[in-house]
């Protein structure tokens, strides 16, 4: 009879966990901002020697690393993938368009962040 009761109590206890945990998005919002290039960011890749195993010489590659990093409304917000990168180099102080997605909750908290760079397509 306990074991029934507190196997019940511990369903109860972690479904009323489960469904209260969770802040629902009840908006998402796209818009075209204007940004500034601050930074940019490259490193090529790289294939280093690390050893032999069973006479079989082993190797690690490190791979490239891309990043924009850009200014809205002092707060800096990067951007890592290659094509950004390679369209948006040697542009620092650069006033660009980008893609702003603003998140609201339920329980009030906004969440923001550039999405791309080149305005809403």
């Amino acid at each position: 009879m306990k074991k029934k009761v507190l196997s019940i109590l511990g369903v109860l206890l972690i479904s009323i966990s489960t469904l209260t945990g969770c802040a629902k998005c009840i908006d998402k919002k796209e818009e075209s901002v204007k940004v500034t290039v601050v930074n940019e960011y490259y490193k090529p890749k790289e294939t280093r020697f690390t050893g032999m195993v069973n006479h079989v010489p082993q190797f690690r590659t490190d791979y490239a690393e891309y990043e924009i990093t850009v200014n809205y409304n002092g707060t800096e917000y990067s951007l890592s993938d290659e094509s950004t990168y390679r369209q948006y180099h040697g542009r620092i102080g650069q006033t660009v368009s980008a893609v702003l997605i603003t998140k609201t909750y339920d329980n009030g908290k906004v969440k923001q962040w550039i999405d791309s760079l080149g305005g809403i397509k």
